[in-house]
């Protein structure tokens, strides 16, 4: 007898429910209707500094400082290697300290692998090579660096 309550109880509490859901008006709140198609123009918004992509398929560069100040040259670049992209070399201009700005990946400087992620630090004396592969998604590094005139 208690089984034929409970489902009787829950069979009436199901249709109370749904009745109660369809009585309600919307109020007039409907969804927004499409502007009309002379409205609907493409932004003409463009970076004000954009990154260049790389002649040897090596990371997109964008440069945000450079000077030269007491015989030193003096750069600070943004390095963007895509998801898509294997190991990439990134070429420095003599000595360089690298932050990780965005994103994760692995980083090979002189024959050693390190995992990187989001707001390491590392430097590359001059002369070493340095290669990138960005994992999970971009990276963006940001590299001061700095040459001897």
């Amino acid at each position: 007898m208690g089984a034929r309550w409970q489902v009787a109880i829950l069979g009436s509490l199901t249709i109370v429910v749904t009745a109660g859901c369809s009585m309600f008006d919307s109020r007039g709140v409907d969804l927004l209707k499409p502007p009309p198609p002379e409205q609907m123009r493409m932004s003409t918004a463009r970076a004000d500094r954009p990154f260049a992509p790389s002649l040897r398929g090596g990371s997109s560069v964008r440069s945000s400082f450079s000077g030269v100040e007491s015989g030193y040259a003096i750069e600070v670049q943004d390095h963007l290697v895509a998801p898509t992209q294997k190991a990439v070399d990134v070429e420095v201009a003599g000595a360089a300290a690298f932050e990780v700005r965005e994103g994760a990946g692995s980083v090979t400087i002189a024959g050693r692998t390190t995992v990187v992620t989001m707001g390491a630090t590392f430097v590359v004396s001059e002369g070493e090579k340095i290669r990138v592969e960005a994992t999970g998604g971009p990276m963006i590094l940001r590299a001061y660096q700095f040459k001897s005139q």
